[in-house]
């Protein structure tokens, strides 16, 4: 192709790329060089030949040609994927067929022509990138290779690429190119010159631009001149709107192929419909169309892809009938594309509905009929004519038979799924059988391997459908005959004849038909199936074999023995036989599977008492019995002879005849050295394993000693010469001790008791619980009480308390059972001051007989109590004489528990008398409350000297017991109860406090006093009458206050 001007092309390299997602993809990138002018080439035609048009025929043969090299991304790979799968199921259904070829560096053609659209799918959905350069000429060469499967059906080449070519072939087999650009054009040219060859020969190539970086001209140039015209049918190139592609084929498939019925004719290999991958097209099957109202004559025939042509009808409805051929069933039927797609009938579709635009096609699947085949075998194993055995014996001896030469198949089995028709059954060839014949298994003529159908291999056989074909194979055993002749030679004063020595004939180890026999000097003769035999004889005492001759009978050849007896053959075997002066060798044999065995000449042989070395053949003793005698050695014992010698009553003896050869091998065999391992369990603490619960390990010896479970009575065990070890496992929680004997070395012949006793551990425990009250004052002591109690299993000695800051720890019992609890005191003064909680912990500990020590501690806590009060008394400053005064007194608590009112009592007035504060109405002094007492006083009317009076109020913890009751006792109840209360009270809980007042007498002028001053008691100190006065007006002033408190506590 003569290039007349400069092409122009864009510099740019694959990896600064830039693509533009808007765009169907990137062509393909190459490095470009600037524009030169090209000379003619030899392969390039002048004139590019014009772009086939499709011609309007239903059905297309369409070449698929994908573009998979390195520049296209996993974007523009789906994009052309899905462009190329529009395509196939928009004419899916019509006579249109399909190649997919993929290409890159070089070209790969995935899928022949094909009418199966899912198999095209499968194909272009498992393209991957990464194919590397780009190959215009290899892609388009590998695809027109595909054409022509139907030349009444147009062609078209979609070819899709994304970049400009920069491969080309090299003419020799060979890949050509940089990979990356076209610098003088040599890679388009290649691939244009393949485009004019494809559309030379009438198939149109459409192709599709995908990317931003493509040559619209270089597609052009394979293709034709116009892009992107809006319709497939007329443009050449197209780089965008692929979505409209598939509609538009469609639409010409509609167009060519409206009002038709194409047949698609399958055969299903294996018969199951639920498997179709081995389904394949079969041609040459006929279907006739027949309806209303058009009925074509002509019957359809399928094409080597088993697709019909499209058949022209009217709308209207129609059927398609399928002509059976024989050895085939039908497995399905079924239509698409119709209005109504019809139901199947026998070997046909009925109802189908077909209007002008539908597309219709019909796809018949049929299985090959099957029937199946059956083969025996019964064998003749001596070829006496009897045919004794059959399939496993065939088995055994590897005959098998195939059905038209395949597999072999064991006698007995059964082809399944063989097509009718005929068919060869023949069988492996086996060294020394011959068949004989063949007859049907179950048959009505009473024929039998001696009354066979046929006599010849080969078997033809005819199979029909659903019936089981069965006959039986016969073979019969090759034979010879094998003539023993006994040849007796006395020259040394031997008395023997040919029958008294056996002979023997067998074939491997085993003995054949009558033999062993006795010898015969004019020879016996077996007839033996061919095969290899061995002639032999027994021994005899004072004789030697010097020769075993056999000959050919008829050609007087020597036959090597072993005899390998072939078929008819006559073969006579001579055993001659000379006597011999006796021998006699004695061998020593030690066996010792435990260690090294001891030498041989530990042990001194003797014959009749005379020493003999072991091995050493010897001939000074006569013929005749003898006795042969050993010294034994400790540790072995007898272990039996062999050989010509005897063992019996203790006594060894062989048997010398003349000239003989006697030997006699006394074995003698170590004792193993045996291991008694026993466990002895020990349980008195709260142990519960029994002797199988401790697992033995014997180890530190040669000898391999599975772990075993402990057992009381004793487990033996074998052991080799040496060192060994036992050892247990799962004694957590036991002591263990190990007699002497469980460690140390063995000899061969010793027993050895190994005992292992484990004793249960003991599980000391001990638990201690700390009583106390809850509350105390400064300068009380508190005596503590606490329990001790044996929680362990085992008993405890030593048993004590110590207290962290108590004193005096003392405990009723220093030794305790298990279980068993015992009481300890301990005593502690409340230091004053002491503001804080006093915390302290006591611990108790024990010993357990082992010296085991435990310990357990609590702790407790008591608050210090401090217990206040205070009163505050105010009245007039004066008054006069015989006036009556009203006191007043206010109580508070200034501690910090509340108090219980003991008594508020005046020096004059007495008892004061509640008047309020108690806002709860408990009779409680609460640290927030503040109460008032009034008293009232009348003073003396000739009273002139100041009256001084004091008030004292008491108050106590509400916390209180009776003064009877002892404090230990109470402690003592309470520590019975195993449940102390809030607190102990205190021995001392009252507090008191007093206030005073003075109050002045005003003076009447001009009055006239003669009693005597008071005292700041306010008593009289003479006139004893006044002072009895005062006495009693004190104390009926005491009564009122009393029963006023009173009254207050009863409203309460």
């Amino acid at each position: 192709m003569v290039r007349l001007g400069a092409r122009s092309f864009k510099t740019k390299t694959l990896l600064s790329r830039v693509k533009n997602t808007a765009i169907a993809g990137v062509f393909a990138v190459v490095q470009l060089t600037p524009a030169v002018v090209l000379p003619a080439k030899a392969a390039a035609a002048t004139t590019a030949p014009t772009n086939p048009t499709l011609t309007q025929a239903c059905g297309l043969d369409i070449a698929l040609v994908i573009d998979n090299s390195n520049s296209i991304d996993n974007g523009e790979m789906t994009q052309i994927k899905n462009a190329m799968t529009g395509f196939t199921n928009a004419l899916n259904g019509t006579p249109t067929q399909f190649s997919v070829t993929r290409f890159g560096t070089s070209a790969t053609v995935l899928r022949n022509f094909t009418a199966n659209v899912g198999n095209v799918n499968s194909s272009i959905n498992g393209i991957s990138t990464g194919g590397g350069g780009t190959n215009w000429e290899d892609g388009l060469l590998k695809a027109s290779g595909t054409f022509d499967p139907r030349a009444d059906k147009p062609n078209l080449v979609i070819f899709a690429s994304d970049g400009n070519p920069t491969y080309r072939n090299d003419g020799n087999g060979g890949i050509d190119g940089n990979g990356s650009s076209d610098p003088l054009g040599y890679n388009l040219d290649n691939a244009v010159v393949r485009a004019n060859a494809i559309k030379s020969a009438g198939t149109r190539i459409l192709a599709l631009g995908i990317g931003d970086d493509l040559d619209v001209n270089n597609l052009k140039a394979i293709s034709g001149p116009n892009a992107n015209t809006g319709n497939v049918l007329t443009s050449d190139v197209i780089t965008s709107n692929f979505a409209t592609l598939a509609s538009d084929l469609a639409a010409f498939a509609q167009q060519t192929c409206g009002g038709t019925i194409t047949t698609q004719k399958l055969i299903d290999a294996d018969g199951n419909p639920n498997t179709t991958d081995d389904r394949t097209p079969a041609a040459g099957w006929t279907f006739d169309i027949n309806g209303s109202p058009s009925n074509p004559a002509a019957e359809a025939t399928a094409g080597v892809n088993g697709q019909t042509s499209a058949v022209k009808v009217q709308a209207g409805t129609y059927s398609v009938n399928e002509t059976p051929q024989a050895g085939y069933d039908i497995l399905s039927a079924s239509c698409t594309g119709a209005n109504a797609n019809g139901s199947r009938q026998g070997n046909s579709i009925v109802g189908i509905t077909v209007a002008d635009s539908n597309i219709v096609s019909c796809v018949f699947v049929n299985a090959p009929s099957k029937g199946s085949v059956k083969v025996d075998k019964k064998l003749d194993l001596d070829g006496d004519g009897t045919y004794e055995s059959g399939n496993s014996e065939a088995q055994a001896r590897n005959i098998f038979w195939n059905l038209d030469g395949g597999s072999n198949t064991t006698f007995g089995g059964t082809i399944s799924n063989v097509a009718v028709g005929s068919h060869t059954v023949n069988e492996t060839s086996v060294v020394g059988y011959h068949f004989t014949g063949w007859y049907p298994t179950m048959n009505t003529q009473q024929q039998s391997c001696a009354n066979p159908a046929g006599t010849t291999l080969p078997v033809n056989i005819t199979v029909n459908s659903g019936v089981a074909t069965a006959i039986t194979l016969c073979n019969q055993r090759d034979t010879g005959n094998l003539k023993v002749v006994k040849k007796v030679i006395n020259n040394n004063g031997g008395t023997a004849d040919a029958d008294d020595f056996t002979l023997y004939v067998k074939k491997g180890s085993t003995n054949v038909s009558d033999s062993p026999a006795a010898g015969s000097a004019s020879g016996k003769t077996y007839k033996l199936p061919t095969d290899t035999y061995t002639v032999s004889e027994d021994a005899k005492t004072g004789y030697a074999q010097t020769s075993l001759v056999c000959k050919d009978d008829v050609t007087g050849n020597t036959v090597t023995h072993p005899v390998v007896l072939a078929r008819d053959q006559k073969v006579t075997c001579t055993i001659t036989n000379d006597d011999k002066a006796p021998t006699v060798t004695v061998t020593k044999k030690v066996v010792n599977p435990y260690g090294v065995p001891l030498s041989p000449t530990a042990f001194p042989l003797y014959i009749d008492g005379t020493p003999v070395v072991s091995g050493t053949p010897y001939t000074q003793f006569n013929a005749g019995w003898r006795t042969i005698s050993e010294d034994q050695q400790t540790g072995y014992e007898f272990g039996g002879v062999s050989g010509d010698c005897q063992y019996g009553n203790d006594v060894i003896s062989i048997l010398l005849s003349l000239d003989a050869h006697a030997t006699c091998t006394i074995t003698n065999t170590a004792i193993q050295p045996k291991l008694i391992v026993k466990k002895k369990v020990i349980n008195d603490n709260s142990g519960t394993k029994s002797a199988s619960d401790f697992t033995m390990v014997v180890s530190g010896n040669s000898a391999v000693v599975p772990n075993f479970p402990g057992s009381s009575f004793g487990q033996s065990v074998g052991l080799n010469e040496g060192s060994y070890n036992v050892t247990e496992l799962g004694a957590e929680g036991y002591n263990a001790s190990f007699s002497a004997d469980c460690s140390g070395t063995i000899s061969v012949g010793q027993t050895k008791t190994c005992v292992i006793t484990n004793n249960d551990k003991a599980n000391p425990s001990i638990h201690v619980e700390k009583f106390g009250p809850g509350t105390a004052h400064e300068g009380d002591e508190i005596v503590y009480v606490f329990k001790v109690t044996n929680t362990g299993d085992t008993t405890l000695d030593n048993v004590n308390i110590s207290d962290d800051i108590a004193s005096n720890e003392t405990c009723d019992d220093t030794s305790l059972n298990i279980g068993q609890t015992t009481t300890c005191t301990a005593t502690y003064t409340v230091p004053s001051p002491q503001i804080a909680h006093v915390v302290n912990t006591v611990t108790a500990e024990g010993t357990d007989p082992d010296d085991t020590t435990v310990t357990d501690t609590d702790d407790h806590i008591m608050d210090v109590l401090h217990p206040s009060i205070n009163v505050e008394k105010t009245g007039p400053n004066s008054a006069n004489a015989g006036d009556t005064v009203t006191y007043t007194f206010t109580v508070t608590n200034t501690g910090d528990v509340p108090l219980s009112i003991y008594s508020v009592e005046d020096s004059i007035t007495g008892d004061g008398e509640y008047v309020s504060g108690d806002t709860n109405l408990n009779d409680v002094l609460d640290l927030d409350e503040t109460w008032i007492f009034t008293g009232k006083y009348t003073i003396p009317v000739k009273q002139t000297a100041p009256v001084v009076n004091t008030v004292t109020a008491c108050g106590y913890e509400q916390y209180y017991y009776d003064e009877e009751d002892d404090r230990d006792d109470v402690l003592e109840r309470l520590v019975i109860q195993d449940d102390l209360p809030i607190a102990l009270p205190p021995a001392n809980a009252r507090d008191c406090a007093s206030d005073s007042h003075t109050l002045t007498i005003n003076q009447v002028l001009g009055a006239s006093i003669s009693t005597p001053t008071l005292a700041v008691t306010g008593q009289a100190v003479s006139q004893t009458t006044l002072v009895a006065l005062f006495v009693t007006s004190t104390l009926l002033v005491a009564a009122a206050l009393r029963g006023q408190r009173n009254t207050k506590t009863d409203e309460a």
